[in-house]
């Protein structure tokens, strides 16, 4: 099983989300058909976990967010590079609701940040995600 493929899948979905895409299940085909060249179909236990963690982030999006705030100095949502938030709402999504080990999810966050990204995104992400972790 792979949760790196399952991840990226889900960073697209949730960074779909933030255009005001509302329907699960028509965001989730297009992506799998429009990235299906780079992206092999996902195995059953990935599209689980993908299923889980882009549900989950959907569900709890309110609370997400104020715990991005809560993490921020002089910064609102709308500052925010879009694809930096979609990172940051799955990442703190998987910290908060799932069992993954947190620097699992921050060095997965870290990754999709280089390759998704601008050249400063990575470093954004990484101390954001490590103020969450200190508080829990």
């Amino acid at each position: 099983m792979s949760r790196r493929k399952a991840r990226d899948v889900a960073f697209k979905y949730v960074y779909a989300m933030s255009y005001g895409q509302e329907k699960t299940e028509n965001i989730v085909n297009s992506i799998l058909t429009s990235y299906e060249e780079d992206l092999p179909e996902l195995e059953a236990d990935e599209r689980e976990f993908f299923d889980v963690v882009s549900d989950g982030v959907k569900a709890n999006i309110e609370s997400i967010d104020k715990e991005i705030l809560a993490n921020l100095k002089n910064w609102t949502l709308d500052r925010i590079f879009k694809i930096d938030l979609a990172i940051l709402r799955l990442a703190i999504y998987e910290l908060k609701y799932t069992d993954t080990p947190f620097k699992v999810v921050i060095n997965e966050a870290v990754e999709i940040a280089k390759k998704y990204g601008n050249d400063d995104s990575y470093t954004f992400i990484n101390g954001v995600l490590r103020e969450v972790v200190k508080e829990k």
